[in-house]
């Protein structure tokens, strides 16, 4: 089972819950700078969950900006690596910010923290439930959850979704520049790769409100505090909203192109595309 391979936590403190709520792009990214900058000198620790206000592309930190294609989606780029994801009412958003006091590798967070979500996942009924190497939950071989981190001072974020529903592949590519390979008489396309994704509803019939209660308690041991923004804090994200809105952070040309979907990584594709050519599946 994955809880066995969960270790122990150092409980210091009780976590701080923020239930999910709706905002837009700009206002998710800046609410999890704000709270990574803020546990970096408070020592707190946050689990949030949220979702967007409309249908959003958020950017790699060095992604181009030419993978963006647009279609009247919502668009910010984010604080840390990878690909465009995409954010719509099919998946459910998380957020981990806490702190390390003592050498704490990105692969241990990882490693730590995925396996507490893929033990949730498990705990609901879906079977096959692995953690990837480097960001992703996966079922049957697939990734159904990707995550990405940043490390400040003491502090550090852990950030993802989980898809709940099929993913909408003709919207996200008539947003995201999906990657095409020509080779050996072939033409495969990310796009029909990523309708054969997994996704929970797929395997079970369940409610996000339920995914999120699972995921929380999983991380933190049903060791936590609600917690609801007042105005100073509200003031203080507004301040990070303008960075996330502005064109000079958004619309910046970053060394990674035509880089596609993150849930679909560039290994796996050239993993499916070899798979093709080579006659299997």
């Amino acid at each position: 089972m994955l809880e066995n391979m969960i270790a122990k936590e150092e409980k210091i403190g009780n976590w701080l819950y923020l239930p999910s709520r709706k905002y837009d792009a700009a206002t998710n990214m800046a609410i999890d700078e704000f709270l990574l900058e803020r546990v970096a000198s408070t020592k707190e620790k946050f689990v949030r969950f949220y979702e967007f206000e409309k249908p959003a592309v958020i950017l790699g930190y060095s992604q181009n900006y030419s993978d963006f294609i647009g279609n009247g989606v919502d668009v910010t780029r984010r604080g840390t690596g990878g690909r465009a994801i995409w954010c719509d009412d099919g998946v459910l958003a998380y957020s981990i910010i806490s702190h390390y006091s003592t050498r704490y590798l990105s692969k241990e967070i990882h490693k730590e923290y995925a396996t507490k979500i893929a033990s949730a996942i498990e705990k609901l009924g879906v079977k096959n439930v692995k953690v990837g190497d480097s960001s992703a939950i996966k079922v049957n071989f697939e990734t159904i959850a990707g995550h990405a981190q940043k490390k400040i001072a003491n502090a550090f974020i852990y950030h993802g979704l989980l898809a709940i529903n099929a993913w909408n592949v003709d919207l996200i590519s008539s947003a995201i520049t999906l990657r095409e390979v020509k080779e050996n008489g072939f033409h495969i396309r990310e796009h029909e790769f990523i309708k054969q994704l997994p996704y929970l509803k797929k395997f079970i019939d369940i409610e996000k409100g339920e995914v999120e209660s699972a995921i929380l308690s999983s991380i933190t041991g049903n060791n936590f505090i609600n917690h609801e923004f007042g105005e100073i804090e509200l003031d203080k994200i507004g301040e990070f909203v303008k960075k996330y809105m502005s064109k000079n952070w958004v619309v910046k040309n970053g060394h990674k192109s035509k880089h596609g979907h993150c849930f679909f990584s560039p290994n796996a594709f050239d993993e499916k595309v070899q798979r093709v050519i080579n006659g299997g599946h």
